[in-house]
Parts: structure tokens; C-alpha cells; sequence
């Protein structure tokens, strides 16, 4: 895991383009949600990049795919996080969000809402083939007011 911090960029301690922006916007709501992490990296490697980042401190749960190759295992390890620790989650509250296919068809697998963000290597339209429930060039709130 050492190496991974020879991968991340010296020059950029941001995140992705509104990342920031939306965390604070969730934190001012009257009802805060749990911002968790569902994500197919190692632990260690996803604490390593979001601490890069300065956010990791934000999500109050995190999944990780050091159990399970597939992501709509880890969804589901995700689901049953919430089912343990949250009253009465309905799988309809659940928004995942993520930038590829693949975390459309994770967030399906457990009946979860899904933004898919053009941020990583699929195209608006690539993720609009997939039937998100809602799609956007970036995290900034002010691209999401559909969905905020």
C-alpha cells in the first residue's frame, strides 16, 4: 500500500470537482444522511486516497471490496450495514453514487437510487445507456438541483 501514495497526484489535493461542495451541502440538511463508502478498493488503499483528498474523515461507514470481488456484493454487504444500523432503511433512501456501469448495475442489485457522474472514463451518454436515475457532469449541487 506504500506505493499507492507514489500514484496520487502531488500537485492536486482536491477531489473530484464538486465533491466538497455536495458533502456540505448534505451536512446542512435538517436531516443529514449517513455519507458512507461503497467502494471495490482495499480498505487501507481508499483510506490512503480519501485522506490524500482530506475526506476521508467524512463517511461515517465504509465497504470495501477486500471480501468480495464482485460489486453487487459489496452493495449488499453495504445494504445489510444500513439494515443493522439504521431504523427502518428502505433501499429506495440508498443513493449511490458512482461513475461507471458497473455502479449502476450495484446500485440496482440492492433497489438503491443511483447518480452516475462523467467524472472517471464513461461519457454522459455512455452512463445514460445504463438508465441511472440520474446523471451529471460533476458533483457541485448547483449541476444536481433535480436531485437535491
Amino acid at each position: 500500500m506504500s506505493r499507492l501514495t507514489d500514484f496520487l497526484p502531488a500537485d492536486q489535493h482536491d477531489p473530484l470537482p464538486g465533491t466538497r461542495e455536495l458533502i456540505a451541502h448534505l451536512r446542512t440538511l435538517p436531516e443529514p444522511p449517513v455519507i458512507g463508502l461503497l467502494t471495490g478498493n482495499h480498505p487501507r488503499g481508499a483510506e490512503l486516497k480519501l485522506e490524500h483528498y482530506g475526506i476521508w474523515q467524512e463517511f461515517g461507514m465504509g465497504i470495501f471490496g477486500d471480501d468480495h470481488p464482485n460489486r453487487n456484493d459489496i452493495a449488499r454487504d453495504a445494504l445489510a450495514w444500513a439494515n443493522d444500523n439504521l431504523p427502518t432503511v428502505d433501499p429506495a433512501e440508498i443513493l449511490v453514487i458512482g461513475d461507471t456501469e458497473r455502479d449502476i448495475e450495484c446500485a440496482r442489485a440492492i433497489g438503491a437510487k443511483v447518480l452516475a457522474v462523467a467524472t472517471g472514463n464513461r461519457s454522459i451518454a455512455d452512463l445514460q445507456a445504463h438508465q441511472p436515475d440520474w446523471v451529471a457532469s460533476d458533483l457541485h449541487p448547483n449541476s444536481l438541483t433535480d436531485l437535491l
